[in-house]
């Protein structure tokens, strides 16, 4: 009986050495691949928590490791694209304060102006939608959170367009479900909702509608938000569909023929993301749809 006291002794010492290893060594070291191979994926991803020990001080060094390549490959292509995208405008600007030091008639010196304010008010547009694009790519997650009322905020959203609609002599069709309410933060949501509507104006035709609509899915794993952006517009065109959630990459516009900042669609398909949702655009002939997707967190 000794004997097989002793026997089980040290089986459940050798259990609990196991269960030990697990957790001070298997587990933190599971954890440190997965966030490794998130970040190998070009996911979001946040350290995990690896205590203060061997292994925490390895994630440590890969954190900072990944934030220095993540900083340098970022700083690297900004700047190659905030040279191409400023050039056009600095262009303008250089080219009309030339011809204001001649002599002109006072509508030619009026016309000029004109065009160093607008290139002006272009920049600095283009700078805050930069800033504001290069604080969230940097996001790992959000945070701040808010209870939201899809409805209440696509309403609100286009009561701020209602008189540039009717302006333009655009429709719009608003189907939206009652008591759809998510959790997230609001600014961003608002922005990157915004910003799909206004694209689906600016390619919209005279008299044509913009459709928006809110429907819940439900499946056995959760529930989704799907709000969807329709337009009569020209849709996109094929060689397009691959760079439309580009940065800097935007198509003229059918009725006056100007591109946007390109920042748009790129600043919404990064809010989605940082919500755990997704963002699809895509022609539906005529014009073009954008899905939103974003999960539901019921009260």
């Amino acid at each position: 009986d000794v004997y097989k006291r002793q026997i089980l002794i040290s089986f459940a010492i050798a259990l609990l050495l196991g269960l030990m290893l697990y957790i001070w060594v298997s587990r933190p070291l599971q954890a440190l691949v997965d966030y490794a191979n998130s970040v190998g994926r070009g996911e979001r991803a946040s350290l995990p928590q690896l205590g203060n020990n061997e292994i925490g001080h390895v994630g440590d060094a890969i954190e900072s490791m990944r934030q220095s390549l993540e900083d340098k490959q970022y700083v690297e292509q900004y700047v190659q694209s905030l040279t191409h995208e400023i050039k056009s405008p600095l262009t303008a600007i250089h080219s009309a304060a030339e011809l204001l030091e001649q002599e002109l008639p006072a509508d030619k010196r009026k016309q000029f102006a004109k065009t160093i304010l607008k290139e002006t008010d272009r920049l600095n547009n283009f700078a805050s939608q930069l800033l504001q694009l290069a604080a969230l790519e940097k996001s790992q997650g959000i945070e701040k959170t808010d209870g939201i009322s899809i409805e209440e905020l696509v309403a609100d959203i286009f009561e701020a367009h209602a008189l540039e609609c009717n302006t333009q002599q655009l429709h719009v069709v608003l189907d939206l479900a009652n008591d759809i309410s998510i959790s997230g933060d609001k600014f961003l949501l608002r922005q990157a909702i915004d910003n799909l509507f206004r694209n689906a104006m600016a390619f919209s035709p005279v008299d044509g509608t913009i459709t928006v609509t809110t429907t819940m899915v439900t499946d056995e794993h959760a529930e989704t938000l799907v709000l969807t952006i329709s337009d009569e517009g020209p849709g996109i065109p094929e060689f397009a569909k691959e760079r439309i959630y580009e940065r800097f990459y935007s198509l003229p516009r059918p009725n006056t023929g100007q591109k946007s900042s390109g920042l748009g669609l790129n600043f919404a398909l990064e809010v989605a993301q940082l919500h755990g949702g997704s963002l699809i655009l895509e022609s539906s002939h005529p014009g073009a749809c954008a899905e939103l997707k974003l999960p539901i967190n019921t009260a």
